[in-house]
């Protein structure tokens, strides 16, 4: 994947890898503020919900800055995580087929 982030303007200061990740926290700190505030106030509750979309897009720009700073391949590394995440739903929907650990059958 192209390293679009970095390209930069001239003049500008070159981020830093502890820099994109404080912001990464940052944003995944704002994104579990905004779904607490939409679930526990209703009347903004939609307000919330896209705030911490953005949030999520937010984080999600800081990791790809992460990405290009330790030239890794953003592409790969959300095919990764899906991977990961795949398996791991296996895994937890096999708990519950017959003779898994929690299934009825016991």
């Amino acid at each position: 994947m192209e390293k679009v982030l970095l390209n930069g303007t001239p003049g500008i200061r070159k981020p830093d890898l502890d820099t994109a990740l404080k912001i990464a926290v940052y944003e995944f700190g704002s994104i579990f503020k905004c779904l607490v505030y939409a679930r526990n106030v209703s009347e903004t509750k939609a307000a919330y919900l896209v705030e911490a979309k953005v949030a999520m897009s937010d984080t999600l720009n800081a990791l790809r800055l992460v990405c290009e700073l330790k030239d890794w391949d953003f592409k790969e590394v959300i095919a990764l995580g899906e991977e990961r995440y795949l398996d791991r739903v296996r895994e937890i929907e096999s708990w519950y087929l017959p003779g898994g650990k929690y299934a009825e059958d016991k």
